[in-house]
């Protein structure tokens, strides 16, 4: 095979092969049956959080495996500093569809912004709690009398307010440090319990650390992550553009997942990563890609009415909203329906 270099260009090849073999089942090969799906010459702008990284594969993969040409569709993806560019982005009709964080949406959508979400993105939130293996920290009820890495006004304070208002914790029996973000505040003894990104993670694991995670999920805690929404507008007006983007996408996360190796390939070299990092990070976020029996993309009523839940009691929301009007089910039904998928459930109502 050569080199290094020539084996990732050789599993770069494969990952796309395989990525395009595998969605041909759930995008149709629309002119083998007689139709026609030329490209649209304007391009369907995906408005997302930058870095782009391992939670945005079925993004890369449908796009530079041309999934989204096949659905007729010319996709853009343009990075964004914050939620909240990403909101104003869709908002002003700079982007079609934008993702971002559940409760971003869900705050905006309280303060009247025209936005409708109609699919997930990581249906469970990605925050994880870290703990040095020597702090002896298994379950939130250990978390009385250690200090707690607190950032006011991240999603990690939200989901670390309500776990602890769902196992009845006073705050005032435990010690909140402010400190900097990274794994650097457990190294150093600040804080017995930090919440820690997927790079701070892989940090840790260089450096040979023992460490223990507090995943609220396991605790019966569930949150959405990141769902995906667009305006009214372009919800009336362009509602087929978004059945096909995900029949697209649902498409690039079966591919990316298929030969999760030769993906996590591509995918390293965007990130600076090793691809063996990539695959345990995909390996990792599976479980919040598809909780229990759901399918890519999809979320249920009762998990936002959980999230917005979280968010009124954590008073990140001042009152329920309208969720009828926030959530539309029907463009995720219509991909399913013309996938013809088989994953078992329906899951949508």
């Amino acid at each position: 095979m050569g080199n290094g270099r020539d084996t990732i260009h050789f599993l770069l090849g494969v990952a796309t092969a395989l990525a395009v073999s595998a969605a041909n089942f759930a995008i149709g090969d629309e002119r083998a049956a007689g139709g026609s799906a030329p490209v649209a010459s304007r391009p369907l702008v995906v408005a997302l959080v930058s870095p782009v990284g391992v939670s945005d594969a079925g993004l890369t993969i449908a796009k530079e495996a041309g999934l989204f040409e096949r659905a007729g569709l010319r996709v853009e993806l343009r990075p964004q500093p914050s939620d909240a560019d990403v909101v104003a982005a869709v908002n002003a009709g700079r982007a079609d569809v934008g993702l971002a964080r559940a409760e971003s949406f869900l705050m905006a959508r309280g303060d009247g912004v025209p936005i409708v979400s109609f699919a997930a993105g990581l249906v469970e939130s990605p925050v994880t709690f870290y703990a040095l293996k020597s702090s002896e920290i298994h379950t939130p009820l250990d978390l009385v009398g250690k200090r707690i890495a607190y950032a006011p006004g991240a999603e990690s304070a939200i989901v670390y307010e309500a776990l602890l208002a769902r196992f009845s914790i006073p705050r005032s029996r435990l010690t909140e440090v402010q400190a900097p973000p990274g794994a650097g505040v457990l190294l150093d003894g600040a804080a017995d319990l930090a919440p820690l990104g997927e790079m701070d993670e892989l940090a840790l694991g260089r450096r040979g650390v023992r460490y223990t995670t507090l995943k609220p999920a396991e605790f019966g805690l569930h949150k959405l992550g990141t769902v995906y929404f667009a305006s009214e507008r372009v919800m009336g007006e362009d509602r087929d553009d978004l059945e096909r983007f995900l029949k697209a996408l649902i498409g690039g996360w079966g591919a990316a997942y298929d030969d999760g190796p030769a993906s996590a390939a591509r995918i390293a070299g965007d990130l600076g990563l090793e691809p063996a990092e990539v695959l345990t990070l995909m390996e990792r976020q599976r479980p919040l890609l598809r909780p229990l029996a759901a399918r890519f993309c999809e979320f249920e009523r009762g998990q936002w009415r959980q999230t917005e839940a979280i968010l009124v009691a954590t008073q990140v929301l001042s009152e329920p909203i309208d969720l009828s009007a926030a959530v539309d089910f029907g463009p995720l039904r219509e991909a399913y329906r013309r996938i013809g998928a088989h994953a078992p459930g329906q899951r949508f109502e």
